[in-house]
């Protein structure tokens, strides 16, 4: 599945605006033009392979990635309901994962509908809210220090007054600050902490001052 991800609509994606997608980015992954440094057979090598595509007058074709641009540069998969947009998406997260081309690759792909997880199932860990041991997923957690003040609040206390939000707002952020002196975390400094970075803080110890 890895190797023929994009291929795999068996004709059903085929369309006109996916060929035109792929043909437009060609000139933009120009293999003379790419910075790699060494000789030209090695700058190839950097370049792997997709899979296969749409290509002209609709017959598949082989085409190639440059990685280093994909990877490093904002990337967005467009097209009309039913072009063929997660069959490429998957088909690109399947190429950059498998480990034969790139061992020490490491992605994290935020899957709200659950449409990845059968492609990607032979390499993944799959987490969810929800799991089902039965298919392998594993459960999600995601610890309250880490949600945004206007989630944790009403989460972890109920409706607020406008006066007491003001209250609950500066507690929180001064134990953050307490947290962040304990326990300093990378990229992050004190000048720049807000109430909704994410750094631990006890939220027992915020009861306790409220009560």
């Amino acid at each position: 599945m890895a190797a023929h991800a994009l291929a795999g609509t068996n004709g059903r994606e085929e369309t006109g605006f996916v060929a035109a997608i792929v043909d437009a980015h060609l000139d933009a992954f120009d293999t003379r033009r790419v910075g790699f440094g060494g000789h030209d057979g090695e700058k190839r090598q950097r370049q792997k392979a997709m899979g296969n595509g749409p290509a002209k007058g609709g017959h598949l074709g082989h085409f190639l990635v440059d990685v280093d641009k994909l990877v490093t540069r904002h990337s967005a998969v467009v097209g009309s309901t039913g072009a063929g947009k997660s069959t490429t998406v998957a088909g690109l997260l399947a190429a950059l994962s498998d480990p034969a081309h790139f061992a020490s690759a490491r992605i994290l792909v935020l899957d709200i509908h659950g449409e990845y997880r059968r492609a990607l199932e032979d390499r993944a860990n799959v987490f969810c809210v929800n799991p089902n041991p039965r298919r392998g997923e594993k459960p999600l957690f995601v610890p309250y220090w880490a949600m945004t003040f206007e989630e944790l609040v009403p989460a972890a206390f109920g409706t607020v007054g406008d006066g007491d939000r003001n209250i609950f707002l500066d507690k929180i952020t001064a134990l953050k600050l307490t947290g962040l002196e304990t326990q300093p975390r990378a990229g992050v400094q004190a000048e720049s902490l807000t109430v909704d970075t994410p750094v631990p803080f006890s939220i027992h110890g915020l009861w306790l001052e409220l009560h």
